[in-house]
């Protein structure tokens, strides 16, 4: 096996660990709204509410706009009927930063 393989296992079990010990605190979570889904299937901008300590994220799509604002700061699953997607992961740093930097 290859060395860099052997890095990226390391460092995808190490990732996995923190996901899976983090309690999402309420400090480390943001709430913002994505409207590049807008026209790409969805009517509505989608909320994405991710956890900056582990990359955790949810998303709920097709909420109208007073619904999109009472959307909470946990990652637990909070519409049972709606389209919400519950434990997904980031994909780039940008949106662990997003937030915080206040961009």
């Amino acid at each position: 096996m290859s060395k860099l393989l052997k890095m990226w296992q390391k460092h995808s079990k190490e990732i996995d660990d923190l996901r899976e010990k983090c309690k999402h605190p309420a400090k480390t979570i943001t709430k913002h709204e994505d409207t590049g889904v807008v026209g790409h299937g969805h009517k509505e901008p989608a909320v994405h509410v991710i956890c900056t300590e582990c990359g955790t994220m949810k998303i709920v799509y097709g909420l109208k706009k007073a619904d999109r604002k009472k959307v909470k700061k946990t990652m637990a699953q909070q519409y049972g009927g709606k389209d919400e997607r519950c434990n997904l992961t980031v994909g780039n740093a940008w949106q662990l930063k997003l937030e915080i930097d206040g961009t």
